[in-house]
């Protein structure tokens, strides 16, 4: 399986990503929620998912 990085090259080392795979699906990588969002988001998600926290700016600057 391929990926291809969406989101702008990071220069300090290990940053949050974006990457879109072959079949068109995202992945996103991110920082580990803290504890308080992962008991807000906690309801809101099934156990087979996931939650990353990235900057908003990230999200603006994908390109796709």
């Amino acid at each position: 399986m391929e990926f291809r990085r969406i989101s702008p090259k990071c220069v300090i080392g290990s940053c949050p990503a974006v990457y879109e795979t072959e079949s068109g699906d995202l992945l996103i990588v991110g920082f580990i929620p803290t504890a308080d969002e992962s008991r807000v988001i906690a309801s809101n998600k099934s156990g087979e998912e996931m939650a990353v926290r990235v900057p908003k700016s990230l999200i603006a600057n994908l390109k796709f």
